[in-house]
């Protein structure tokens, strides 16, 4: 069996980039010729070298697309990039990872520009590479200029930071006739950065402040659902005795002879699941943060066979209490197979357990023994259909959840099946 592991865990990377994600859009190229058809969607965490492209969704054949022979692409309803032939910035600029004195070092390249927002008058582009994210403006349809912006160690090991991007912005202000005083303190304000750019640009343009470019978008979602749970509790004692009386194992186990023990109790109960879904890149969804909140009990009860050594003799004792619990779990999950309308997820995450008692008969210590708060870590993997339906099993390891002293313990694991209803996109 281990050598199909082994090989299971070398291909899971290729699978993984394997997928495929194709969404209708077209190229326009070299010529200007507009080609229709389906562009492979990827989570870009950097701007692509290259894309994918197919005709029709069916076939089996793909082209390859990069900057030097397309002017521009657009995948429909989601992102847009135009091809830019110039000098670009090769300075780091995210700290701490910096240059030691002042480097403007460039180079030309041909690269693709994400669309951020476009108007009358201006519009914004985002590139980010391996190096550095730059940010770049234009007036109509002429070619972009970027916004330079440095940081960098002084002689002193002191952060520097600067470059003209402030001026660079007042010209391109000027230049169309729509200073301001309000686009004077919008530009004196900005850092950086592509939500600040971008309301000066829609100012700029006259949008104002809250354009549909502008506008937060959703990047989230909630849902709901249910599950059936089994938690299994273990028991555990690993001393010879306990006052006079020796734990000799469960009732099954029937035996005179002291020896360590270990007792399990199941409880199947409903679940009760809340939570957000957070996405890095809604569109494609391929990797989400989750916040899962359940609500969820269990009743364990152990039965025993003590032998007493002052009687010579066994009797019965039994052991039980009732544990209501919430658990807040934030999670990452992973679409390792991710079509529009059918995914197959993998996640996992850590347990916050706020639990309360009740209901207790205790051999040993009181019910003040019993951990309030404790963690476990939950896996999962499961199902999402036509956005709306997630279905799932979930694993959760032992964990401790009482602090009795010496050797005397509690702890559970559960393993579930469950619906969860998806709201939004």
């Amino acid at each position: 069996m281990r050598p199909y592991l082994i090989a299971l865990f070398i291909a899971l990377p290729s699978i993984l980039f394997a997928q495929s994600n194709y969404h209708s859009g077209y190229v326009v190229k070299n010529n200007d010729d507009t080609l229709k058809g389906f562009i492979n969607y990827r989570e870009w965490d950097q701007c692509p070298k290259s894309i994918d492209f197919k005709i029709n969704k069916e076939d089996r054949q793909t082209l390859k697309f990069d900057p030097h022979i397309i002017k521009s692409f657009q995948i429909n309803g989601m992102e847009s990039y135009v091809t830019y032939k110039g000098i670009i910035s090769m300075d780091r600029t995210k700290f701490p990872d910096l240059p030691q004195g002042l480097d403007t070092t460039k180079k030309q390249d041909t690269i693709f520009l994400k669309q951020i927002t476009t108007g009358k008058y201006l519009s914004l582009f985002y590139h980010q590479d391996g190096i550095k994210i730059r940010l770049f403006i234009a007036v109509s349809n002429e070619q972009p200029l970027e916004l330079k912006y440095l940081q960098y160690y002084s002689a002193q090991n002191q952060v520097v930071s600067g470059g003209n991007y402030k001026a660079q912005l007042t010209f391109f202000i000027n230049r169309i006739g729509r200073g301001s005083n309000k686009l004077t303190r919008l530009i004196e304000d900005a850092g950086y950065n592509q939500s600040d750019f971008e309301k000066i640009v829609s100012e700029a343009n006259g949008d104002g402040l809250n354009t549909k470019s502008d506008q937060k978008k959703v990047f989230f979602r909630f849902f709901a659902g249910a599950r059936i749970s089994n938690t299994k509790n273990n028991l555990s004692d690993d001393r010879s005795s306990i006052s006079s009386s020796v734990l000799v194992g469960p009732i099954r186990e029937v035996t005179v002879s002291p020896q360590k023990i270990s007792a399990f109790s199941s409880t199947q109960s409903p679940e009760i699941d809340l939570g957000i879904d957070l996405f890095p890149n809604k569109n494609v969804q391929q990797f989400i943060f989750r916040a899962a909140l359940s609500l969820w009990y269990a009743k364990p009860r152990f039965q025993y066979l003590v032998y007493d050594g002052s009687i010579n003799d066994n009797y019965l004792s039994t052991t039980f209490f009732s544990q209501y619990t919430a658990t807040l779990t934030p999670q990452v999950l992973f679409n390792f197979y991710n079509k529009d309308r059918f995914k197959i997820y993998i996640d996992g995450g850590i347990g916050l357990n706020f639990s309360s008692y009740s209901n207790s008969k205790l051999r040993i210590g009181t019910v003040n023994d019993f951990d309030s708060f404790w963690p476990n870590f939950p896996v999962q993997a499961g199902i999402i259909i036509a956005k709306k339906w997630d279905f799932s099993v979930t694993y959760s390891g032992y964990a401790d959840y009482t602090k009795f002293a010496g050797d005397y313990g509690l702890r559970s694991s559960s393993a579930s099946v469950g619906v969860k209803y998806l709201f939004g996109k």
